[in-house]
C-alpha cells in the first residue's frame, strides 16, 4: 500500500494545529478549504480564485465522478495533447491551476441509493468505462433500479429500493472475485479521470453490516490500488449514524487502529447546528476527540470532511485538517436557486441570508449600496441592485469560497498567536452558535 503523503506540523496551540501536507509534488497547508466543483463555470471561477493572493488555504478540489466527463475529461484531454503555446487562455490557466492543486474524485456511491444525480450517474459510466465489460454490475444495477421505478408505486418502489441496495452490497460482498472486479473497474475510473488520491468505492453506511462491508472494501482497495499514488480511508454515513452510539463507537475503534494516514468521511444531509440534535453533536465531537488523540500519538494523520456544510469552520479548527463543501455552501441535493438570486453567506453571523434581506442590508447601512463584507470578490460588486443574475450565480459562489479560505486563515493565526480559544468564540457569536462545544474550551 503507498503512503505518498508527507506530513509536516508547523505550529501548534493546545488542541489546534497547522500543518504543511504534501502529495506527489504539491503542497498545502492546513486547515485547508476543499472546494466540491459541479460544473464548469465553477472550476473556471475557482481557477480564478487560485490567482489571488489570499487564497492560500484553497489548495484542494474535489469532484463526483459523474460530473468528470462535463469538467475534467475535455481539459485532460487537452493538458495531454496541445501544447501550451496553442491553449486558450483559459485551459493556460488550467495547466497552472492543475500543477499546484491535489485533485480528488469522488467515487460518490450513496447515488445508488438516492437518485437526484441517476440519470447524469448512468450517462457518465457509459461515457468514462473503457470496455464494455468495466463496472457492468455497477450499471445492471442502476438500470435495474430506474425500470422499476417505472412498474411500482411510490410508497412500493420505496420499500423495494432500500431492500434492492442493501442486497447489491451484501451479494458484492460475498462474492470475492466479483467485488475485487468492481474495486479495480473503480480505481481505473479514477485513474483516467485524473485523481491524484485513490478514494474506495464504498457504500452508504447506515448500520454494522454496511460498516463491515465498507472496511474490508478500504482494506482490498489500498492492497489493489497502484502504489504511484496514496489511497485513503473512506467513509460515508447517512446522518442518522450520528444518533446510534453503537455504530459511532465501532467507527471510532476501527479509526483507531487504522495505520492509513489520510481519513475521507462524508455525513450526508449533515444537520447538527439545529436544535435537538445534542446526541448528534456529542458523538461528532466524539469522534473529532479521537482524531486528535490518534494525531497525538501518530503526528503523520491528517483527516478530511466532504459536506460538512455550516460544520466546516469547528471542523477545521479541532479533529479535521481539510474541510469541504460545494461552491454554494449548501450541501444538500437540491436544484432550488437556478433560476434565481441565490441567498448569500453572511461571513459574521456563518449562515446564509435570502438576497432580498441582503439588499435590505445594504441599503440600511451604507450610503452606496457597498456590500458587508472585504473579501477581493465583494469589492467588485459598486451596486448591489444593479448586479444580473447571471452575475450574482458566480459572485456568490466566489465570495462563499474565500470566505471558507478566509475561515481558514483565521484558524491559522489564531494558532499562531495561541489563542485557538477564539474559534469557539467566534462560533458562539454565530448564528451556528451551538456548535461551539464541538471545540474544547481549553
Amino acid at each position: 500500500m503507498s503512503q505518498n503523503i508527507i506530513v509536516e506540523t508547523l505550529d501548534e496551540d493546545r488542541f489546534g494545529r497547522t500543518t504543511k501536507v504534501t502529495i506527489g509534488e504539491k503542497t498545502i497547508i492546513t486547515p485547508n478549504f476543499c472546494t466540491l466543483v459541479q460544473n464548469n463555470r465553477e472550476l473556471n471561477s475557482l481557477m480564478n480564485l487560485s490567482m489571488l493572493s489570499e487564497s492560500k488555504h484553497l489548495g484542494t478540489y474535489i469532484i463526483r465522478v459523474f460530473d468528470t466527463p462535463k469538467i475534467i475529461m475535455p481539459r485532460l484531454e487537452n493538458k495531454n495533447q496541445i501544447s501550451i503555446a496553442n491553449l486558450e487562455s483559459v485551459e493556460a490557466l488550467f495547466l497552472k491551476f492543475t500543477s499546484k492543486h491535489i485533485f480528488f474524485i469522488d467515487p460518490a456511491l450513496e447515488y445508488l441509493l438516492y437518485e437526484f444525480h441517476a440519470r447524469k450517474f448512468v450517462k457518465a459510466l457509459k461515457d468514462l468505462r473503457t470496455n464494455p465489460k468495466q463496472l457492468d454490475v455497477l450499471l445492471r444495477y442502476l438500470e435495474e433500479r430506474d425500470a422499476r421505478k417505472e412498474t411500482f408505486s411510490k410508497k412500493e418502489y420505496e420499500f423495494w429500493k432500500k431492500a434492492f441496495h442493501k442486497k447489491f452490497w451484501y451479494n458484492l460482498d460475498r462474492n470475492q472475485t466479483a467485488r475485487n472486479k468492481f474495486v479495480g473497474d473503480y480505481l481505473d475510473l479514477e485513474t483516467l479521470c485524473g485523481s491524484e488520491v485513490f478514494m474506495p468505492p464504498v457504500p452508504l453506511v447506515d448500520s454494522e453490516g454496511m460498516l463491515d462491508i465498507a472496511k474490508r472494501i478500504n482494506t482490498i482497495t489500498k492492497s489493489i490500488a497502484s502504489r504511484t499514488k496514496p489511497c485513503a480511508t473512506y467513509f460515508i454515513f447517512q446522518k442518522s449514524f450520528l444518533r446510534n452510539d453503537r455504530l459511532v463507537d465501532k467507527f471510532i475503534s476501527y479509526m483507531k487502529s487504522d495505520p492509513t494516514q489520510l481519513t475521507i468521511i462524508k455525513i450526508k444531509n449533515l444537520d447538527i447546528w439545529k436544535p435537538g440534535c445534542v446526541q448528534q453533536r456529542e458523538n461528532y465531537k466524539k469522534i473529532m476527540d479521537t482524531m486528535y488523540e490518534i494525531r497525538r500519538i501518530n503526528p503523520y494523520k491528517i483527516f478530511m470532511a466532504l459536506e460538512n456544510w455550516y460544520v466546516s469552520y469547528a471542523s477545521a479548527s479541532y479533529g479535521y485538517n481539510i474541510v469541504s463543501s460545494s461552491m454554494h455552501g449548501f450541501d444538500r441535493d437540491s436544484s432550488f436557486g437556478t433560476n434565481t438570486y441565490g441567498s448569500w453567506f453572511d461571513p459574521e453571523l456563518m449562515y446564509y441570508i435570502p438576497f432580498d434581506e441582503l439588499k435590505n442590508k445594504v441599503l440600511k447601512n451604507t450610503h452606496n449600496n457597498v456590500m458587508p463584507c472585504y473579501c477581493s470578490v465583494c469589492k467588485t460588486i459598486k451596486n448591489l441592485s444593479e448586479v444580473k443574475k447571471d452575475d450574482w450565480y458566480r459572485l456568490r459562489r466566489e465570495h462563499y469560497t474565500l470566505t471558507m479560505n478566509e475561515y481558514m486563515r483565521m484558524i491559522s493565526q489564531a494558532i499562531s498567536d495561541r489563542t485557538i480559544e477564539l474559534a469557539r468564540e467566534k462560533l458562539a457569536n454565530s448564528q451556528l452558535a451551538l456548535l461551539r462545544d464541538l471545540i474544547p474550551r481549553q
